[in-house]
């Protein structure tokens, strides 16, 4: 029997995650079904438990992959030339914040969490995720500081604890009050000002870039 070669089984695979990512953004996470995933993949269900073998497993996947996504983004700011400063304010945008397939997502994550709350082993590996991506904002507004972009009223590491948890609260209250969390600005308003005042961030700044200071 012919092997099959390692990139038809990757672009299976990302098949697959594509697919169970539509799933549980229309579903969640508690509703949706391993057939649900077959049925959008359109594979057999003998091809999608050559991959994975539960829903918890697609699951983890397809946060993996979301994860690497966003991770990348802020590795290539912390190590490339491009300003860091609009990207952090892009995070107090309304539309960021009211954004309907990020609210399905964290619905679906959630959901995802309350399930395995009991398990030992998936705890330490959300203390990991987390921490992960603390370390990876931290070094990329470390980034913003060394280039000109931020002067900060408080460490880095504090600074991107706060947006880490503020982004999660805003998507959880979207998730929680619907169209109640729609009412006004105040929330984007005070995230950029809490953005704007700890990171030293002007108008002027945000404008020129950052400023690539001699060695």
């Amino acid at each position: 029997m012919p092997k099959v070669p390692q990139t038809h089984k990757d672009r299976r695979r990302a098949q697959i995650l594509d697919s169970a990512f539509d799933v549980f953004l229309r579903l969640g996470y508690r509703d949706a079904r391993m057939q649900d995933v077959l049925d959008q993949a359109h594979v057999s269900r003998g091809s999608l438990y050559d991959y994975f073998t539960s829903k918890r497993e697609i699951f983890e996947a397809v946060l993996a992959q979301k994860d690497g996504d966003s991770l990348e983004r802020l590795r290539e700011l912390a190590s490339g030339d491009r300003p860091v400063a609009p990207y952090v304010l892009s995070w107090t945008r309304t539309d960021d914040v009211l954004d309907e397939q990020a609210a399905r997502w964290v619905r679906a994550t959630v959901e995802f969490e309350l399930s395995e709350s009991e398990n030992p082993a998936h705890g330490q590996r959300r203390l990991k995720r987390f921490e992960v991506f603390l370390s990876a904002l931290t070094a990329t507004l470390e980034a913003g500081v060394r280039r000109g972009e931020f002067e900060p009223a408080l460490p880095c590491r504090v600074i991107a604890r706060f947006l880490i948890v503020a982004q999660d609260g805003a998507a959880m209250g979207r998730m929680v009050m619907g169209e109640a969390f729609r009412e006004g600005d105040e929330y984007g308003e005070a995230l950029r000002h809490f953005v704007t005042s700890s990171l030293g961030i002007t108008a002027r700044r945000v404008r020129a870039g950052p400023t690539h200071r001699s060695q």
